[in-house]
């Protein structure tokens, strides 16, 4: 019998349906089935997420509705006094967030309604000063969280960095379900030639935003180098962001446009994966990749920087490839080693797939989330 609940908390604000929705929607999933707790989600957001958007289909297909506390301004009492009121209706004893702003009203509403609060901590954005500011105001609060998620022993050693207090953190791993991967893929399957890349050609994908800290100038600069060797390298940018205008202007300033597309929003994300010979991420900055995640589900090798909880996923030599963040030459370095040694795509796609459905599946991680969850309760008295 689930005579316990928790509240999800999450921010999402358009039609993207991202890596954060994704795991609730696990979390969500996992709960409804296997343990004794009722499932409540709530969505903090600027606009009301219409019925048809992909985040409120998918909680309908579990039976569940996406509570939706809508507030324009970046401070809000009736966001607050309605979280609050939701956590007392559905008598959630754990409120669990995602996200700085979920934290805030969340924090608020636990303490409201002498419920626990647990946040998971995926990365920070500080691209500006607002972000900062933002990520700053976050760090304080989570001081006050009774358990704060790590996604990664990296991101945990950021948080303790930014004064996160290190006992009040523990890691769960980000995870992915690599049927449900494969399955998407062969549904959104389409050709290279539609992308405008041919079967010889040696694809590596970026599915990342487009933001500075992700990387892409430095594949830029990398096929600056390599292309007039190598005219067969493709590169496909899929994501969206403020920094696409900078990235098409340097691609068009090097004459790269036949080599580098910039793909935008893709929803078949899975199927660009899959055509892809490579997958890259050149970050500055993150936490656990789910991208990472899901191109090792499909079998595909990597080439990543050294940074948070990426070395926790890629192991060089085994499943793909690490270069020093901001190393324009070291990643130009591997691209030609992957073109020379094509081989080694298959070996370690092959490794790849190993590690992830053994070490970053949902069956062995959202237990470990759950286990938070019961902790606070003890910690608490209540169970």
């Amino acid at each position: 019998m689930k005579d316990r609940s928790v509240l999800l908390v999450t921010q999402a604000s358009g039609a993207f349906f991202g890596s954060i929705e994704r795991l609730v929607i696990d979390i969500a999933e996992w709960l409804q089935k296997n343990a004794t707790w009722r499932c409540h989600v709530a969505n903090i957001s600027p606009r009301r997420l219409s019925d048809n958007q992909v985040y409120n289909m998918q909680l309908a297909q579990l039976g569940l509705s996406l509570h939706q506390c809508v507030s324009q301004s970046p401070l809000s009492v009736g966001v607050a006094q309605l979280l609050t009121r939701l956590a007392k209706q559905t008598r959630s004893l754990i409120i669990h967030a995602h996200g700085y702003k979920s934290d805030f009203y969340s924090l608020f509403a636990a303490r409201l309604g002498h419920a626990g609060f647990v946040s998971t901590l995926h990365t920070w954005t500080e691209h500006n000063w607002r972000d900062r500011f933002y990520s700053r105001v976050d760090q304080l609060i989570l001081r006050y969280a009774d358990v704060c998620i790590a996604v990664s022993k990296g991101m945990k050693q950021i948080a303790v960095a930014k004064g996160v207090p290190a006992d009040k953190i523990t890691v769960v791993h980000n995870w992915v379900d690599a049927e449900q991967i494969q399955a998407s893929a062969q549904r959104h399957a389409t050709s290279r030639n539609s992308l405008g890349v041919g079967d010889t050609d040696i694809v590596i994908l970026v599915p990342a935003r487009l933001s500075p800290e992700k990387g892409h100038e430095h594949i830029i600069e990398a096929f600056e180098r390599l292309v007039p060797k190598y005219p067969h390298l493709k590169a496909l940018f899929a994501g969206t962001g403020f920094y696409g205008e900078h990235l098409a202007e340097s691609i068009r300033q090097r004459g790269l446009e036949s080599h580098i597309r910039l793909l935008g929003f893709r929803s078949d994300i899975h199927a660009l994966m899959a055509l892809a010979d490579w997958i890259a991420l050149p970050s500055f900055k993150e936490g656990l990749p789910l991208s990472l995640l899901e191109a090792m589900a499909l079998r595909k090798p990597i080439i990543a920087t050294n940074v948070s909880g990426v070395p926790e996923v890629v192991q060089p030599g085994v499943n793909g490839f690490l270069v020093p963040p901001g190393d324009w030459q070291a990643l130009a370095t591997v691209i030609e080693e992957t073109i020379t040694s094509r081989d080694l795509a298959a070996k370690f796609g092959n490794r790849g797939y190993q590690i992830v459905t053994t070490r970053f599946s949902p069956q062995s991680q959202i237990p470990k989330i759950v286990k938070v969850y019961e902790d606070v309760l003890k910690r608490r008295g209540i169970a």
